[in-house]
Parts: structure tokens; sequence; C-alpha cells
């Protein structure tokens, strides 16, 4: 059983309480639904780990936590009592296809504000001079400070870090564990991940994904046509 856990869609809260916690309560999780316990589950931990070609904090904070709890021998429970396996744990720089072709490049800042705007309807603010949402539309639409004086550009005050191939990376290994006939369970509450799992599931992936806030978006779960289950953690 692979477990593919996308790292950052978790709540902060969770992820604070180390990776070991996050695949013990995921057992916890799937375990109603496990016909037969698996003796072995891999976790890979999907994420932004390189800033160029350096890995980032995270990602050595992440891989300490990893050597130091796994491999670890976790129980799960079943129908009859509870069950022994043994679990290994990863972050995920590389498809599994190809383990040692590291992507880099996935942690990535850019300044700006980018497609970020202010609604119509607040534009004009409330009719005071000093009204905040007048100058935040004035400060995204001329990429500069509204106050006079003020020197400040967009571009030095707001910096969006954000995540790249992260999601497709994920998507792919779905897809080739459906070649493995490995069963995956996908832990992400992440919309755009679904044509990719759809897609895993015509390929003959089985698939039970683990959400924590929500279920899966209900626009889309009719198109999830075979071997699927979801529940909550």
């Amino acid at each position: 059983m692979n477990i593919l856990i996308d790292w950052d869609n978790l709540p902060l809260l969770e992820r604070r309480k180390g990776v070991k916690y996050i695949v013990e309560k995921v057992l916890l999780a799937v375990a109603p639904g496990v016909v037969q316990p698996p003796a072995r589950v891999s976790a890979r931990l999907y994420g932004g780990w390189y800033e160029v070609s350096r890995p980032t904090r995270l990602a050595q904070l992440l891989a300490s936590d990893v050597q130091r709890d796994f491999p670890a021998v976790l129980t799960m429970p079943t129908k009859s009592g509870t069950h022994q396996l043994t679990a290994a744990a990863e972050l995920a720089y590389a498809l599994c296809v190809a383990p040692n072709a590291h992507l880099f490049h996935t942690y990535r800042s850019r300044r700006g504000a980018g497609s970020v705007r202010v609604d119509a309807q607040y534009q004009q603010g409330c009719g005071q001079t000093t009204c905040f949402a007048t100058q935040l539309h004035q400060f995204l639409d001329t990429k500069a400070c509204p106050l006079q004086g003020c020197t400040a550009t967009i571009q030095a005050i707001l910096v969006k870090e954000e995540q790249k191939l992260v999601d497709s990376m994920l998507g792919i290994d779905l897809v080739h564990a459906a070649t493995t006939g490995i069963e995956s369970v996908l832990v992400s509450e992440d919309d755009d991940l679904l044509p990719m799992v759809q897609y895993a599931l015509l390929a003959g992936a089985r698939i039970v994904h683990v959400y924590h806030t929500r279920k899966p978006n209900p626009l889309y779960r009719p198109h999830l046509k075979g071997s699927y289950s979801s529940c909550s953690i």
C-alpha cells in the first residue's frame, strides 16, 4: 500500500505533530475498508522540497523527522483484533518511475500581487478618504504605495511562496501505481488532483481518498468511476 500525502494541504497543527503521527492517523482512518491488511506501507510526502537545487528548510526538518522515526512497526486495527505492519516514509523528490532524477526548483518565491484585485463593489471604499479598501485598490492598480512620499512598490512588499510540479508529480505516481497493482491512499483535499485521480482509476488503480475537513467536491465525485472510496481523518 502506498500512502501519497500532499503535505502542505494538511492543516498546520496536524503537520506539526510529525510524519509518524499523520501516517498512524491515516492507517486508522482507512482500516475499516481494508479487506487484507498489508504487511508493508510506504508513505511519500509531496511538497516544494527544492529551492533551486537546495533542499528547503522544511525539507531538511522533515527528512530528519523521517530518518528518526522510520522504518517503524505500526498497528492497524482489524475486525479480529490488530495487525502489525512495517511502515517506510520518504520525501517525494522525484517520480516513482525515476527515483534518481530529482525534480529541482519546486519551491519558488514570486514578487508582486499576481492576479489579485479588489472586488468592484469595494473599489470606492466607504467614502472616507482614509478607507483601506480605496488605498488597497490604488496600491494594486498602480503597483505603488498610494501615500504621498512613499516610494515602496508592490514588488518590494509582497512575496508569494508557491510550489511547482508537485501536483503533477503526485498524479503521475497515482497512474504508475495503477500499472503495478498497488493500492494507493491519497491524502489531499486539492481539487486539482481529481482529473489525475479519475485517469488513474480508469487505468485500473485502487484508490482510497483521505480528506481532513471536507469530502471530495460533489461536482466531481460522480466522475470518479472505478475502485474508489473515501474517508476522513
